[in-house]
């Protein structure tokens, strides 16, 4: 069994993945701030370098919007933690266009912050 601050980070940190998944489908900037860290980090699944911070939110935004990205949760949440860190895997559907390609997104939350995010998927690694 889980210590009880423990259980109480995750049953905090879930609905934060659920909140931005939400908010960068619709492109609020202002709502995916509220729920990040100053220096959240977007790693890349392909290998490339990571971004870092407000001007890298607004870059994912914008590409989002170009590439008409929306993320749909498939199943349920995969949930880790380790020093204080709670990692959240969550597979998805990544609507592109009009391709659907199933994939997995990762947070990381610290402190009732996410202070990561990735998405890996097929359509990523071609």
């Amino acid at each position: 069994m889980a210590a009880p601050h423990l259980a109480a980070d995750i049953d905090r940190a879930v609905p934060l993945t659920r909140l931005f998944i939400e908010a960068l489908n619709a492109r609020d900037l202002d709502g995916l701030e509220a729920l990040v860290g100053d220096d959240v980090e977007f790693r890349n699944a392909s290998g490339g370098r990571s971004l870092r911070g407000r001007e890298a939110l607004e870059r994912i935004v914008r590409a989002a919007a170009e590439a008409r990205l929306r993320l749909v949760r498939r199943d349920g949440e995969e949930v880790t933690s380790h020093d204080a860190v709670v990692r959240i895997a969550v597979p998805v559907i990544e609507m592109v266009g009009g391709a659907e390609v199933q994939g997995t997104a990762t947070f990381e939350v610290r402190d009732d912050k996410i202070t990561a995010f990735e998405v890996s998927s097929e359509l990523l690694r071609r």
